[in-house]
This record gives C-alpha cells, sequence and structure tokens, in this order.
C-alpha cells in the first residue's frame, strides 16, 4: 500500500507575521474605550450637585439719606479767533 501524503512531514506553515505596531495599536485602544467607559460611567453614576439655597434673604439697611448730587451747569467758552478778520 501506497501513502501519498499531501507535503513532506517535517513541513509547517509559517504563522502570518503581524506587524510590529499591532501590540501599541490595541493597546491604546483598550485605553481609550476603558477611560471612555468611565468617564460615562462617572457622568451616569454620580449624583447632580445640590441646588445652593440661601438661609436668609440678604437684609438692605440705609444708614443716611444722601441727596441727589446735581451736575453743575456748564458754560459755553468762545472759540478765539486764530487770524485777525
Amino acid at each position: 500500500m501506497v501513502i501519498r501524503q499531501f507535503a513532506y512531514p517535517t513541513y509547517s506553515p509559517r504563522p502570518a507575521r503581524r506587524a510590529v505596531w499591532t501590540a501599541p495599536v490595541v493597546g491604546v485602544s483598550v485605553a481609550a474605550h476603558a477611560g471612555l467607559l468611565a468617564y460615562l460611567a462617572l457622568q451616569v453614576f454620580t449624583p447632580a450637585p445640590a441646588p445652593i439655597t440661601l438661609a436668609d434673604p440678604p437684609v438692605i439697611v440705609t444708614m443716611f439719606k444722601r441727596e441727589p448730587v446735581v451736575a453743575a451747569a456748564r458754560t459755553i467758552k468762545p472759540i478765539p479767533n486764530l487770524h485777525p478778520p
């Protein structure tokens, strides 16, 4: 009986080579997705800040009455002639 083989018994195909930059790109992608997940979880599960309320309304006190300031009347000075008429 004759056994026919497709390839030699010592032949093993080489695995496909990956590019050198594949691992860093995958790492950066995983880190970006983890950061986005953490940001969204922080936004969703963090309660909204309580509104600021004042304990008492502000009190406005008039210490003394001031008289309104009246602007002084302005007089228009005549423009001097630079050349004799």
